[in-house]
């Protein structure tokens, strides 16, 4: 019997630094904002993200879900400093509030 070897799986990609937020659109309904981190891909190949649904958090709660407004490309094998837009339509206010 042989074993394949090299062949390795997908690893999580982990986000391990938020550097900053900034908010380019409040409402009450909807906040735009352009995230600025540190991302690191273990995997030996790049990765895209199209279409992602992110729980945005603050203090533990959950305030918004959000979506990606442009597409990120996730360089492969480092830790890389990044951006991508985000915006969301169900923003809760209160949670937002009641925490700020």
């Amino acid at each position: 019997s042989g074993t394949i070897s090299g062949c390795k799986v997908y690893q999580d990609v982990e986000v391990t630094e938020v550097l900053q937020v900034q908010i380019t659109s409040f409402t009450t309904e909807k906040i735009e904002a352009e995230v600025f981190f540190q991302i690191n891909n273990p995997n030996w190949y790049k990765l895209k993200m199209t279409d992602a649904k992110i729980d945005l958090m603050l203090e533990g709660k959950k305030i918004a879900e959000v979506i990606l407004v442009e597409p990120l490309v996730i360089p492969k094998k480092m830790v890389s400093s990044m951006s991508m837009k985000i915006e969301s339509e169900n923003l809760d206010m209160q949670a937002l509030l009641g925490n700020a």
